[in-house]
This record gives C-alpha cells, structure tokens and sequence, in this order.
C-alpha cells in the first residue's frame, strides 16, 4: 500500500555526511525540504520505484518531546530511539538516518534491510616523543628491515667473490699478481659496495662471464633502491610516536577506562566483560570526554572517526561553547591562531588494533510500509543506487586535517627480506651463469666467443 499514497517522514537535520539540512530546497524534489546526503538520496530512489510515486510528507523536528520524554524516564536518551519509538505509535512511516538495528529498537518496530554498517575501532592518545641522535641516524636505515640489510649485504659478498673470480684478468680492476687472493677480494668488495650505494655498477668487467655478473648485479641495484627510495621519503618526515596501547585487550589489561555507547552497551559487556566504560549517548562527544580525562581511549564507529580527524567535532564544541551549552571545561574547545576552531585538535589520536564490532543500520519503518518499502530498497540497492549516493556526495566525506607527520613509524613499515625474494632469485641466477660460463672458458681455455683467452703483454718485443 504504498503506490499513491502518503508517507510521513523525519529525518536528523544534522547528521552529516549521511543526511543532512541543507537550506535550499531541490525544485524537483520539494517534499524532501532541502533535506540531501547520501541516505536521502537512497530514500528517494527507494520511493520513486513505485508509479504512482507516493506524497511524501516531511516533518521537521526530528523525534517528538513525547518520545523522548517517555524514553528518558526509562534512562533511555537517544533521539534515535525515541525516533523510532514514534515510527512504532504511527507518528512517522519512515525515520530517514543512519539508525543503527539494536534489539531495544528492533522490539519496537520493523526495520528495512541492512543500508549500510557502522564498524567500531579503539581510539587511544598519540603520543609523540622526542627523538634522539640514535633515532635520526636509524632512519635512513627504517625502509629495510635488518633481515633484509642482511641479505643485502650477502649479495654484495658473493657478487664480489664472483666478480674476484670470473674477471680475475681484468688489470683496471684487479692490479695485482693472481696470487694475491685477499687483496683482489678486498677490492671487489670495496667495488661492490661503492656500486651500491652509488646506484650501478663499480666494476669494470672485462669478461663475457664478468659482463652477465654486471647484469646480474645491476638488475638488483635497480629493483632495491628503486624500493628504498620509494618509502625513505616519508619515513625522513614521519614524527616518533609512543603508543602503548594497541589493542583492546591491552587496554582491559591495563584498567584503563574505556569510553563507549550506551546504545549498544550490552554488546560491549558482552564481549569484553572485564572492561570498565564509560558510557555516552553520543560518540561525537568522545573526544571531549577523552581531552577531559573522562575516558582513556574509546571505541568510536569509522565514519565518527573520519569526521573527528576532520575537525568537525572540535568544531561543534566550539559552536557549544559560544551557545552557553557547554562550560569551557566541558567543551575543550580549542582554536588556532585567528580564533576559529582548531581542525587538528583531535590529530592526537590514532586508530589501533582490530575491528571490535560491525552493526548495520537502516530506516525503522511502519508495519504497513515494511514489505513495500523493503522491496523499494532491495530494488535500489541493486540496481547501484545506494554507490551512486556515494559518488555523488564523495565531496562532502570528511577528509583528515591531520598533518602526514602524525603517521607512526614502526617496524611493520619497513620492507621484509621476502619482498626482495625475486629480485635476488634473477639476481643470484645471474651471478651463477656467469660462474658456469668462467669454469667453461678455464676447462676449455677458450672464450665463449671462440676465441682462445689470453693476456695481452704490453712489456715490448721479447
């Protein structure tokens, strides 16, 4: 029964980047009241599938005082719950946001399917610690790690012995009487060495067998310093940061307070039963909580966490602030040099650890509507409606104000022996063809070109 029809609708006039007011009402949608986001894109597309397309009737206000005031005696404070609340007594047909599928919300009122989820990480404080003289000259160290420094410096040693053995008649190179093994040794290591550092190859081979070593030696020249290169830069800029806790169980071990959602606390002493939380009714405010010293670390949901990287909660605790809803102690504003909200306020914290929950979210929905609506909402999803709101609100995500230097150096950053395995495997083949082709032209006296090796005398006629 929805063809024709009317629906009533709500929505958050504030929930940015999923639904949001924007103050110009679309002449082609005029019953959405100026309301756009990626959801409300979805809920228009879900409606529009049906002909005659339903009147939509939207009211503006959100929940109704009622709801809330009914939920609030019950110690229930969220708007989103009292929101469906008054889906269930027939207030609305449809509350357009990102509400997450709890089990208290669920008894109340059918929801459509699964929109969208929400996934839940640990939020801890980002430290940054001074760095000494050790940590500035480890770093043009940090792109490898030091197993693969240590293969590195294996092949440099055998490219070396080869060179030392298979171009032993080259006089540019090699000097010295053939039985001066450790000296022409010494040099070849000296040439591999300065070959390396200096971005191709040192020795001036003068065999066909030195020439295939060069090839050999190059090719790995080319691939690992290529690699270096490419992940030395931001290890140069990257501040040292100290974080010591990287995991939820860390913190639990630690007794550390943890702040988290009320909507969902059953989940979390569910699942980690020895935590201690602090709960809030909404995650925007975690990061005030935490500046405050209300918490230790949080668990937040990823698109709370982009919009905190953005600066926008510490802005909507400024706005806070300046309205007289917020003390200075509760906001924990912070503003930056002309007086305007800091966008980095929130740049000392760091996402860590596992993904600790997933829950979806939807459109809780009247009995009457649910089966129409549901299959509206299929309908769009798939046919790509719900990734084309993405694409065309990708704009409005928040991006992170946070500078590159707040990315944390570790040990997981630097490049393993493994990633090196092939290089060194067309490297190493190399280097032992041309070792077959020396022992070849020694047994045979003969170059791989015909022609019978010998050593030019440059001393006069004898």
């Amino acid at each position: 029964p929805v063809a024709g029809n009317n629906i009533v609708i709500t929505s958050d006039a504030i929930e940015r980047p999923w639904v949001w007011q924007s103050g110009q009402v679309d002449p082609a949608r005029p019953q959405l009241n100026g309301f756009v986001g990626p959801l409300m894109e979805i809920f228009w597309s879900m409606v529009t599938k049906f002909d005659p397309v339903p009147n939509i009737t939207l009211i503006d206000g959100w929940a109704t005082q009622h709801s809330r005031d009914l939920l609030k005696r019950a110690g229930v404070t969220s708007s989103y719950t009292a929101c469906t609340h008054d889906v269930a007594l027939g207030v609305f047909d449809v509350c357009v946001s990102d509400i997450w599928v709890t089990t208290d919300r669920q008894q109340m009122t059918q929801f459509l399917p699964t929109i969208w989820s929400e996934n839940f990480y640990l939020i801890v404080k980002n430290e940054v610690v001074p760095e000494t003289i050790v940590d500035y000259i480890a770093k043009p160290f940090a792109p490898f790690s030091p197993e693969l420094w240590c293969f590195i410096l294996g092949f440099l040693a055998l490219c070396a012995i080869v060179m030392g053995i298979v171009d032993e008649g080259n006089e540019d190179d090699f000097p010295y009487e053939q039985s001066h093994l450790w000296t022409r040794m010494g040099k070849s290591m000296y040439l591999s060495l300065f070959g390396y550092v200096s971005g191709g190859p040192a020795h001036s081979a003068g065999s066909i067998p030195g020439k295939i070593a060069m090839f050999g030696f190059g090719w790995f020249v080319l691939i690992s310093l290529a690699s270096y290169t490419a992940s030395l830069a931001s290890i140069l800029v990257a501040t040292k940061q100290q974080v010591q806790i990287d995991s939820i169980e860390a913190a639990i071990e630690a007794g550390l307070k943890i702040c988290a959602s009320e909507q969902i606390k059953d989940i979390w002493h569910i699942k980690f039963p020895d935590a201690k939380f602090f709960l809030i009714n909404l995650l925007f405010d975690a990061p005030r909580h935490l500046h405050r010293g209300d918490c230790d670390c949080a668990i937040i949901y990823e698109s709370a966490i982009d919009n905190m990287f953005s600066g926008a909660f510490n802005k909507a605790d400024c706005a806070k602030l300046d309205s007289g809803d917020l003390t200075e102690d509760e906001a924990m504003c912070q503003r930056d040099e002309n007086g305007e909200p800091s966008l980095t306020r929130d740049c000392i914290f760091l996402k860590v650890g596992d993904l600790l929950h997933s829950i979806p979210f939807s459109f809780p929905v009247s009995t009457r509507l649910s089966h129409s609506l549901g299959w509206g909402l299929v309908s769009a999803i798939d046919q790509g409606d719900m990734e084309n709101a993405m694409r065309k609100y990708q704009s409005e995500w928040p991006s992170s104000e946070c500078p590159a230097s707040a990315a944390v150096v570790s040990a997981e950053d630097s490049l393993p022996a493994s990633s090196m395995y092939g290089t060194m495997i067309i490297s190493v083949f190399m280097l032992l063809v041309a070792l077959a082709i020396n022992v070849y032209e020694r047994r045979t006296g003969r170059s791989v070109l015909g022609h019978p090796l010998f050593r030019v005398d440059e001393g006069g006629d004898g």
